[in-house]
């Protein structure tokens, strides 16, 4: 929703424009990491979202990530990662402490 002074006052999922921004985000996003991997730049699919929703803010457009989206990923990150630890991993992570806390 746009506040009286036309600034914008928070995330509304019942805003179609809302939506649309979000949507046209990831779009060229996802366009930016298919260019940057058909090009053989390292990383594309992080660097090529990153350099095209950069383009769009610095020509003032205002490209709206989904909310909570960054959360999320950190969740399925954390569990993928999780998920592959084994007693043996974290056998040998423990007999490690000594060495973490000291060079802290």
């Amino acid at each position: 929703p746009i506040g009286t002074n036309g600034e914008q006052t928070g995330f509304c999922w019942r805003d179609p424009s809302t939506w649309r921004v979000i949507i046209l985000t990831y779009a060229a996003a996802i366009s930016g990491g298919v260019a940057a991997s058909s090009m053989g730049v390292p990383l594309p699919w992080m660097l090529g979202a990153f350099f095209t929703c950069g383009t769009m803010a610095a020509c003032g457009l205002k490209p709206m990530p989904l909310p909570y989206g960054r959360e999320m990923a950190q969740l399925v990150v954390g569990l993928g990662v999780g998920l592959r630890f084994t007693p043996a991993a974290i056998l040998a992570t423990a007999s490690l402490i000594p060495a973490m806390l000291i060079s802290t």
